[in-house]
């Protein structure tokens, strides 16, 4: 893959994780998923038709929707180490879906892994 493709995405991602937290509401992430779709089209240098699926897995990257989730999860995961900064509304839905091995995980690097292997596990299992 040549470097300028690279570049596209190491330019561009940060921008849109920024947007992941900035458009909160579930309904406006909609369109960071369109431009991250058409990101990786054109790094890429692929069909439109290529499943969306194979090309985040080539660059080992999420979905916008599930890393939104992910984002989220890494919050909460963070504060509850430190407790005492978390508001009790935040994350609380998300939180409680999370499986118990991962919820007592204390390290957030541990879990920041296991969460992305179990959120990637999930993707492959619904298509």
């Amino acid at each position: 893959m040549r470097l300028w493709n690279y570049c596209i995405l190491l330019f561009l991602y940060p921008h849109l994780l920024y947007g992941i937290k900035v458009y909160t509401p579930f309904s406006h992430i909609y369109k960071l998923q369109i431009l991250n779709d058409k990101l990786l089209i054109i790094a890429q240098n692929c069909s439109v038709r290529t499943k969306m699926n194979m090309l985040h897995k080539s660059y080992d990257k999420l979905p916008i929707s599930v890393l939104h989730r992910y984002q989220i999860l890494l919050f909460v995961h963070k504060c509850l180490l430190n407790s005492h900064l978390l508001p009790s509304v935040l994350g609380g839905q998300l939180w409680n879906n999370v499986t118990v091995s991962l919820s007592v995980l204390s390290s957030h690097v541990s879990f920041k892994h296991k969460l992305k292997d179990d959120l990637v596990r999930e993707l492959e299992t619904l298509c």
